[in-house]
């Protein structure tokens, strides 16, 4: 027997093909059968296809009159020589290339279904997509009343363990000290420096200047506030001690610097009275812990944030000098700018009376 796809392929422009009667096609020099699923009038050099939804199971039709309808429940296409049944989660009225798929939120087992009727809701706690054979069951988390393409997540601070749960009421609140996001099985415990008191979608954080060790918190409550000498952001579970040089009288989110020109050595200093002013011959900025000597050339008579330099046309080479008295005029011959901690020569052929900032030529 002679392929029938060769057949149902042959060129149609073949110069001086044979004139076949109907029910046949021109093969080489002689005539063969149409193939199943085509149909021949004859005097052509090819078969005809049945058209998409129907089908001829007939070698050698003459006619389109051989393509029956594809029956309720199959499909077909072009040039078939059978039908073929719808596959579980579609359907066909009959006559069609293509089965129907069944809505999203239903289902069909069946195959070879004849109808819509076939595509059943999905159940409460299940959903399914478009063209689906079964529904599938809501996860933790989630539920469905019933004829859903999707389960529905349970809406933050509320959770649900039960797999294919079917109402929202079986989405419980959250405890307090607990908190859940959109679609939880489980709630979450509060961490540290934060609290919940039941329902919630996210933790309150404790505010700056409190903090809170307890693990599962359930009311600001638990929130303490900070005791003098330390600080604590938002959120902390501890409050941290203020280093030196800085102070706090208690329930702050910050430490406050020790004014310039005085310093503090306590680690956890409790208020102002901590921070003493630098003696004479010493300076510091803000926030120091402790307060550091003047250079050769400056002097401070205390509580100052930086030293003063001595005038220009005097010197000093005193370190920690803490008066003025101890800038000494330059002597003549010498010259010094300010802050200088000596004086300095002039040049061959330059002069400087005392005190100069600046020699002369003579």
């Amino acid at each position: 027997m002679r392929s029938s796809v060769v057949l149902f392929t042959l060129a149609a422009s073949v110069a001086g093909y044979i004139n076949c009667p109907a029910g046949q096609i021109p093969y080489g020099d002689t005539c063969a059968a149409a193939p199943a699923g085509t149909f021949s009038v004859g005097g052509l050099p090819y078969a005809t296809n049945c058209p998409a939804g129907t089908f001829s199971s007939a070698v050698g039709a003459t006619s389109p009159n051989t393509c029956t309808d594809c029956a309720p429940g199959t499909y077909s296409l072009t040039g078939s020589a059978s039908c073929t049944a719808c596959s579980a989660g579609t359907y066909s009225y009959g006559a069609t290339s293509l089965c129907t798929n069944c809505p999203a939120g239903t289902s069909s087992i069946a195959t070879g279904a004849k109808s819509s009727e076939t595509c059943v809701p999905c159940s409460p706690g299940s959903y399914s997509l478009i063209g689906s054979s079964t529904c599938t069951q809501c996860a933790s988390g989630s539920f469905s009343t019933g004829g859903q393409s999707a389960c529905t997540n349970c809406v933050a601070g509320t959770f649900s363990a039960i797999p294919g749960a079917s109402k929202p009421e079986m989405c419980k609140p959250c405890a307090a000290g607990s908190y859940a996001l959109a679609g939880s099985a489980t709630c979450t415990q509060c961490g540290s420096g934060t609290y919940a008191t039941g329902g919630a979608s996210t933790c309150s954080s404790c505010p700056s200047g409190t903090s809170s060790s307890a693990v599962g918190a359930t009311s600001f409550a638990t929130c303490q506030f900070c005791p003098p000498g330390t600080y604590a952001f938002v959120g902390s579970s501890s409050c941290t001690q203020c280093v030196a040089g800085l102070y706090s009288t208690g329930g702050q989110n910050s430490c406050t610097n020790c004014p310039s020109g005085t310093a503090s050595s306590i680690a956890g200093a409790t208020n102002l009275s901590a921070c003493v002013l630098c003696r004479p011959g010493l300076y510091s900025y803000s926030g120091s812990a402790t307060c550091t000597p003047c250079a050769a050339g400056t002097y401070s008579t205390g509580g100052q944030n930086q030293c003063t330099l001595c005038p220009s046309g005097t010197s000093s080479q005193e370190k920690q000098a803490t008066s003025k008295k101890s800038c000494a005029l330059c002597a003549t011959g010498t010259y010094a700018y300010s802050g200088s901690p000596t004086c300095t020569p002039c040049g061959a052929g330059q002069v400087a009376g005392p005190g100069q900032v600046q020699c002369y030529s003579k």
